[in-house]
């Protein structure tokens, strides 16, 4: 493909678009946005080597999505619950 109408990541990790001039241009304005982009465009990839489809594509019923929000949330709970005790300092028994 053409360089021109290629996405790339600069070195701070924000995704840039191809009309960039630079490789230090982001999409956004922000940082922290144009990371939560690289990541999400890094894991639509992922999903597409695992899975050969997009989620769009994915066949699966009310219940399927449901189910996979509930196990990425509650996945999410754990981790913010592990973060509070690293800042508190409280060790697991």
């Amino acid at each position: 493909m053409d360089s021109r109408f290629e996405w790339h990541i600069n070195t701070k990790g924000d995704i840039c678009p191809p009309t960039a001039s630079t490789k230090e241009e982001g999409l956004t304005e922000d940082p922290t946005v144009n990371r939560v982009i690289a990541k999400m465009v890094a894991r639509s990839a992922e999903g597409m080597t695992k899975f050969g489809v997009t989620i769009g594509d994915f066949e699966g019923d009310t219940d399927y999505w449901i189910d996979q929000t509930i196990e990425e949330l509650t996945d999410a709970a754990v981790y913010l619950e592990r973060l509070r005790q690293n800042l508190k300092g409280i060790q697991d028994d």
